[in-house]
C-alpha cells in the first residue's frame, strides 16, 4: 500500500499501479474489514473529509476521483498530466483540495463549484503538501527540487509567498498544530528540519531516521482540533516510526520488528474503534494501527 486516509469510520487505501479499496471499519474483525467499494487500479494518494464525507482519490493518470459519502455518486476531474503523489484538504474550507504530482504542478480544486486552478510550482516531482491548521488558505509543498514553498490559495497565481532551499530532496511536510509559523520537513537522508516561516530559516534539525522519510504528519493536520502537545510523527524506509516535539527535545523511536516491511504512509484517525490512533499503510500491502496489533490485511 502507498497511501491511507481515515474519516467517519471509513478507511481508504491504495497503491500506485494497483487497485485501491474503501473499507468500513465498523464492520470488521481483528484481521479483516468489509469492502464498500473497490477503486480502479492506479491510486497514488487519498484523502477523506470528516465534515462532508467526501473521499478524494488521486490516480496514476493524473485524474482526481471524488466520491460522495454514500459512495454512489462520484465525479472525475483532470487535475494533472502525471501521477498524483499527495493531496491535502483545507482545514478551514474542506470543499477545497490541493493535489501535487510528478508533473511539478499544483492543482487547487473547489468541489463546490468544480473550479480548478493549475500552476507550475516546482521543477521536478512534488512529494508533499500540507495545509496549515491555523492560517486559512495557507499550505506548503516540498519536492525533488530541494525547495520548501509556501502558498496562499486566495492568490495562487501570484506565485509562492515564501521559498526556502533545503539542499536536498524533501519528501513530506506538516504544520504545527499550536504555532502558526512552524513547519516540519522530512528529508531524503532521514533528517527532519523544523522551519520558522517568519524568518524563513531552520529552527533546528535532527537526524531521526537512517533512510528516506516516507511521511511526516501532525495529529489533526487536516482538522482544526488542537492536541495538548505540539508534536509530529514520521515514518521511514528504515522501518522506524518516530514521535518528536517541534522543539526536537522529546522523542520516541519505534522500530517495526519485521525485517522486510516499512510504513509508506500514516494518517491520524480521530475515532477508530472508539479511540484516537495512528494508522499506517505498509509496504507488504497491510494496514496497521501503529504500535498496536494488525487490524487489516488488505
Amino acid at each position: 500500500m502507498d497511501c491511507v486516509s481515515f474519516a467517519n469510520n471509513i478507511l481508504v487505501c491504495g497503491q500506485s499501479r494497483k487497485e485501491g479499496n474503501i473499507w468500513d471499519v465498523l464492520v470488521s474483525t481483528e484481521t479483516s474489514a468489509s469492502i464498500h467499494k473497490t477503486i480502479a487500479a492506479g491510486v497514488g494518494a487519498v484523502a477523506c473529509s470528516a465534515s462532508t464525507g467526501k473521499i478524494f482519490v488521486g490516480r496514476d493518470d493524473g485524474n482526481l476521483s471524488i466520491f460522495s459519502d454514500s459512495l454512489e455518486d462520484n465525479s472525475t476531474i483532470s487535475a494533472h498530466d502525471d501521477i498524483i503523489t499527495a493531496m491535502s484538504i483545507d482545514a478551514f474550507n474542506d470543499s477545497q483540495c490541493v493535489t501535487v504530482s510528478w508533473d511539478g504542478q499544483i492543482s487547487l480544486i473547489d468541489c463546490a463549484s468544480s473550479k480548478i486552478d493549475v500552476i507550475a510550482a516546482h521543477s521536478g516531482i512534488i512529494y508533499g503538501v500540507a495545509h496549515s491548521v491555523l492560517r486559512p488558505g495557507v499550505f506548503s509543498t516540498i519536492g525533488q527540487d530541494s525547495f520548501l514553498r509556501l502558498w496562499d490559495n486566495r492568490n495562487l497565481h501570484e506565485g509562492c509567498t515564501s521559498l526556502l532551499p533545503l539542499n536536498q530532496t524533501g519528501c513530506s511536510c506538516c504544520w504545527s498544530s499550536q504555532s502558526e509559523y512552524l513547519i516540519a520537513c522530512g528529508m531524503e537522508d532521514g533528517n527532519i528540519h523544523v522551519v520558522d516561516t517568519r524568518t524563513n530559516s531552520f529552527v533546528t534539525s535532527k537526524l531521526c531516521h537512517e533512510g528516506r522519510i516516507t511521511k511526516i504528519v501532525s495529529p489533526h493536520n487536516n482538522s482544526r482540533a488542537v492536541p495538548s502537545d505540539d508534536f509530529f510523527i514520521s515514518a521511514s524506509v528504515d522501518k522506524s516510526i518516530c514521535s518528536q516535539t517541534f522543539d526536537m527535545v522529546e522523542s520516541h523511536n519505534n522500530r517495526i520488528s519485521s525485517s522486510d516491511i516499512y510504513t509508506t504512509d500514516i494518517t491520524w484517525a480521530d475515532e477508530l474503534a472508539g479511540r484516537s490512533a495512528l494508522v499506517g499503510s505498509m509496504s507488504d500491502g497491510s494496514v496497521r494501527i501503529v504500535d498496536e496489533n494488525l487490524i487489516l490485511q488488505l
